[in-house]
């Protein structure tokens, strides 16, 4: 049991609260995400710069990152222009090879980095159900390791830790929930009906929140 002594608190609830970060939020993967995009198709700089447009507010990633990021993925030999003097800019082998690695890695990744998880969710599509299946699988092994561990954790008496533990229990309880109608789930493409699922899940929480005012 991880006991809190008075003198060093400050440090010792920094301490807490990075662990906590490590099943929070963190910052989209950059690379994957524009890997992605030329995974889809070739895609010219005023595509990509509509694309870092629309994703901004979400990943924080501005038009003058999205050519940095191409210029070192050129340099690595993973992107590369249109030979005949296009501007379009489309994946080579070995890039995209390295997508399908980032892709494998963000998806299995333990650690519920839930905007990166989102990158690779988004191009999801380009794995087999099979290798999705085992990327899940890892996920959550790793994640159930990190649901026990939470346990050890011996909080100060103040509200706000408790609510910074329960949260973070729950998004692992919930993920792993999700994780588990996942393994079982067949079929790698739309689930019949569910947009009609999904409205259904607006209405209650539409409901909930009225509820709640």
């Amino acid at each position: 049991m991880r006991t809190w002594s008075e003198a060093g608190l400050l440090e010792e609830v920094a301490t807490f609260i990075n662990e906590l970060f490590q099943v929070g939020i963190m910052v989209l993967d950059h690379d994957l995400i524009v890997l992605g995009f030329l995974a889809e198709k070739p895609m010219s700089g005023y595509e990509l710069k509509r694309m870092a447009d629309l994703t901004e507010s979400c990943s924080g990633m501005a038009f003058s990152s999205i050519y940095h990021i191409l210029g070192r993925l050129q340099k690595q030999g993973q992107v590369k222009k249109g030979q005949d003097g296009s501007k379009h800019y489309a994946l080579t082998p070995m890039g995209r090879k390295r997508f399908h690695i980032e892709l494998k890695t963000a998806l299995s990744q333990g650690i519920p980095d839930y905007d990166a998880y989102y990158s690779g969710l988004a191009f999801a599509h380009h794995l087999t159900e099979t290798q999705l299946k085992t990327c899940l699988a890892k996920r959550r092994r790793q994640l159930a390791a990190e649901y026990a561990r939470l346990d050890t954790f011996a909080l100060p008496d103040t509200l706000s830790h408790e609510l910074m533990w329960r949260r973070a229990s729950a998004l692992l309880k919930a993920e792993l929930s999700w994780l588990d109608k996942e393994s079982v789930r067949k079929g790698h493409g739309r689930t019949p009906g569910g947009n009609e699922a999904r409205a259904g899940t607006r209405e209650s929480a539409s409901a909930h929140t009225g509820a709640a005012e």
